[in-house]
């Protein structure tokens, strides 16, 4: 009876629907169900050729797509403790296995905006559950407009020189180690492609990247 009454004076709604999702709940157990099924083992990208393997644990559509998007510019890292669970669940199982886990810096002004890196907070989990160590080993080095407002021809020019290796790195902690980059998402995967540019100086014995979610590209029969 308490319960009803605490949701009734102050109720929650879910971020995502807007349902009601009961009292502290930003997702309702509906979303929530559906998020967790479309939270999948790392699934290699092969729509878009890239310099080095892509992996995706999601499809970007529906409502992942949504939560992705509320979870930064909402924003809300609450939505993001909610499908912490179901990545770690689905990494703890695969066999996927990188060395060390470097995510896809914010600007600082940016970040200081939002109060989070999403790609940090993605990447700590992917450490976790894989058992390795996580850096922030890049950083962004000046402010560029958000990649998602960019066409694909200007996706690429807007992120020359954007990217740098952080200060105080020691390089013998990543030369001949497995590194894999974390991003929320992955379109063209050039601002994948410009950190894998900077990392390289480290001499790495391989790069590659998980997304939790990509960007398919559809032909004009898939419309």
């Amino acid at each position: 009876m308490f319960e009803a009454f605490r949701n009734a004076v102050v109720p929650f709604s879910c971020h995502l629907c807007g349902s009601k999702s009961g009292w502290r709940r930003v997702i309702c157990t509906n979303c929530e169900t559906r998020l967790a099924g479309l939270i999948q083992a790392p699934k290699e990208v092969r729509d878009v050729l890239f310099s080095f393997p892509i992996f995706t644990l999601g499809i970007y559509e529906e409502p992942l797509s949504t939560a992705i998007r509320t979870i930064k510019y909402r924003p809300s890292p609450r939505l993001w403790e909610c499908l912490d669970p179901f990545v770690h669940k689905v990494l703890t199982i695969s066999r996927y296995r990188p060395e060390v886990v470097i995510p896809v810096p914010l600007h600082q002004e940016r970040e200081n905006k939002r109060g989070f890196n999403q790609a940090a907070l993605i990447g700590r989990c992917v450490a976790n559950a894989c058992g390795a160590a996580f850096s922030p080993a890049i950083k962004r080095s000046r402010f560029t407009r958000p990649q998602a407002e960019c066409s694909e021809e200007e996706r690429r020019d807007n992120l020359k020189g954007a990217f740098s290796l952080a200060e105080d790195l020691c390089p013998e902690s990543f030369r001949g180690r497995h590194i894999t980059l974390v991003d929320d998402v992955a379109t063209t995967g050039s601002t994948l492609a410009g950190c894998a540019l900077v990392l390289k100086e480290l001499k790495p014995a391989s790069i590659q990247a998980l997304v939790l979610a990509h960007s398919y590209l559809r032909r004009q029969t898939d419309r």
